[in-house]
């Protein structure tokens, strides 16, 4: 059965249960390492490399206008960074829920956007 399209301008995004207003995208990137395990065959052609899987990594970027009048939601940001807190996300109003234990790793301002990107140890 084909998966319906979603909305994602209905989005949300929370810190700390807090919900962060004026955000404009969030971006999640999910990594897999891989090592090269390959050894030296010989006479043995062709030679295929050989690789096993590492550990996972994870991103969270997100970008929003930057609105210092809300100073609970903002104030969130400022005490998150640099520590471990807990992050959800969704593209709709529906069930498609994520939700992670993050570390905010920096807030960059850019003229009046606000960018943040979280290091997720785990999903």
């Amino acid at each position: 059965m084909p998966s319906a399209p979603i909305a994602g301008f209905q989005g949300k995004f929370k810190v700390v249960a807090v919900a962060m207003i004026q955000v404009q995208s969030i971006e999640a990137q999910i990594n897999g390492e891989t090592y090269d395990i390959t050894v030296m065959s010989g006479l043995a052609t062709p030679l295929w490399k050989a690789f096993l899987a590492g550990l996972l990594g994870a991103t969270l970027k997100v970008v929003g206008f930057y609105d210092f009048t809300n100073d609970a939601v903002q104030l969130t940001l400022w005490n998150a960074l640099g520590t471990t807190v807990a992050v959800s996300w969704r593209p709709n109003t529906g069930t498609n829920n994520f939700s992670a234990s993050a570390i905010l790793t920096n807030i960059r301002m850019l003229l009046k956007a606000l960018n943040s990107t979280f290091r997720l140890p785990a999903l």
